[in-house]
């Protein structure tokens, strides 16, 4: 089962044409971009592990969002994979999905991938997201541990 998070905001989710402004099926997590709050509290922004301090804080503030009824990230505890994305996938999507890589995803077993390419590169294909996975697994940014880490670059 695959899960999709979109990080992306109202100005970037609310275009008329209803079919072209979500990929179907995902959950929206709207994360401004640049350095916020909420980036510190859930992101994972650096390649080196954060201080026991942080890890401890960070896994707290996860848990707690987790538990809110509404979460969109607690749609996804019982998917396999899950699919991050925001408008491009090159700064925010990498950052605060290295969070949920290590607090959500890791103990649960979940594979999560980052779009790369975003949501742009979504639409670029028609809005078939089987053209990205498995045929031309190079789209994706596949993470597993805490730090991204590009496992395959196979091309079509």
């Amino acid at each position: 089962m695959v899960g999709i998070l979109d990080y992306r905001t109202s100005e970037w989710t609310s275009e008329d044409d209803e079919d072209e402004k979500m990929i179907k099926g995902s959950v929206n997590f709207p994360l401004k971009t640049g350095p916020s709050q909420t980036m510190r509290d859930f992101g994972e922004p650096q390649p080196t592990p954060p201080k026991e301090a942080l890890i401890v804080a960070r896994k707290a503030n996860w848990a707690n969002e987790l538990a809110k009824p509404n979460s969109p990230s607690r749609s996804l505890l019982n998917k396999t994979i899950v699919v991050a994305h925001c408008l491009r996938s090159k700064d925010r999507t990498p950052s605060f999905t290295g969070g949920y890589i290590r607090y959500v995803g890791k103990p649960r077993g979940q594979r999560v991938a980052i779009l790369r390419g975003g949501f742009g590169a979504f639409k670029d294909v028609g809005g078939d997201l089987s053209k990205f996975y498995p045929s031309s697994v190079s789209v994706f940014m596949i993470q597993t541990n805490s730090s991204p880490q590009k496992v395959v670059n196979r091309k079509k």
